[in-house]
């Protein structure tokens, strides 16, 4: 597996160690399912993840609108409170300069607490995903497509041949599923799901299963 950065050369998971404490980077491996987080970046994602054939190459906070490519993912170098090889725990610092998240990472789930949310600058936290289709419930939404999920937060189970990754989150909140063109831009990547985050409930986990 590998994490994409746009405009740079792939970032390769299995090179190295799997985790660097003073980079906060950490990559874990859970049966078929494997992911990988950096709090350190510069306009990059948070982590990346992948399960069989079905990519996550992105994920992260973003700013709207969530067409703004420069109000997605990270920045600056930050070290990891903790990091072992089955967790890690540290704070990353959002591309909206005075939001924070406390990141913890362990096994396939992801728990994030946001500092700084406000309700003049809206935030969500969005999935970059290369897949053949997506449901939500019984409808099926497939790439380069005008239909689209808007609602309340629900599991999204995305599906490539024979392989399925479900993304569940206890959130409460507004839930966006955007079919992309796969090509180009967005890492190439099939589908965007976005969870709107609330000033008011800071809080958010996200369980892969």
């Amino acid at each position: 597996m590998e994490q994409r950065i746009q405009g740079r050369a792939p970032i390769r998971l299995e090179e190295g160690p799997r985790f660097d404490q003073e980079l906060g980077l950490w990559s874990h491996d859970v049966k078929n399912f494997s992911w990988a987080l950096s709090l350190s970046g510069q306009g990059t994602s948070l982590g990346c993840a992948q399960k069989g054939s079905i990519e996550i190459r992105a994920f992260g906070p973003q700013s709207y609108p969530l067409v703004d490519k420069g109000g997605f993912g990270v920045k600056g170098i930050q070290r990891a409170l903790s990091v072992d090889s089955s967790q890690m725990h540290g704070w990353a610092r959002t591309m909206a300069n005075e939001i924070w998240v406390d990141v913890r990472g362990k096994e396939s789930r992801l728990d994030l607490r946001f500092m700084g949310l406000n309700s003049e600058r809206k935030m969500a936290f969005v999935f970059y995903v290369k897949a053949q289709s997506a449901q939500v419930g019984s409808t099926i939404y497939r790439p380069k497509h005008l239909q689209r999920y808007s609602g309340d937060a629900s599991s999204v189970y995305f599906t490539q041949g024979a392989d399925r990754l479900e993304i569940v989150s206890p959130l409460s909140a507004k839930m966006e599923l955007i079919p992309l063109a796969g090509e180009g831009c967005y890492w190439e990547t099939d589908f965007l799901l976005a969870y709107e985050l609330n000033p008011f409930q800071s809080h958010a986990s996200f369980c892969f299963v």
